[in-house]
């Protein structure tokens, strides 16, 4: 079974280092964030790297 994780505040900050960090560990990622541009950009920046739900 593949590892999961939920971050919240995932789009800025410790949140976005923590979903770095997880996703180049092969952890499939559930990141929330305020709506906009930065759930966006992180969104496209990570998802060429694994697996992330919106």
């Amino acid at each position: 079974m593949k590892k999961q994780a939920l971050i919240i505040g995932g789009t800025t900050g410790m949140g976005k280092a923590t979903t770095e960090l997880l996703i180049n560990d092969d952890v499939e990622l559930i990141v929330v964030g305020r709506p906009g541009k930065n759930l966006e950009s992180i969104e496209k920046e990570l998802s060429s790297i694994g697996s992330i739900k919106r």
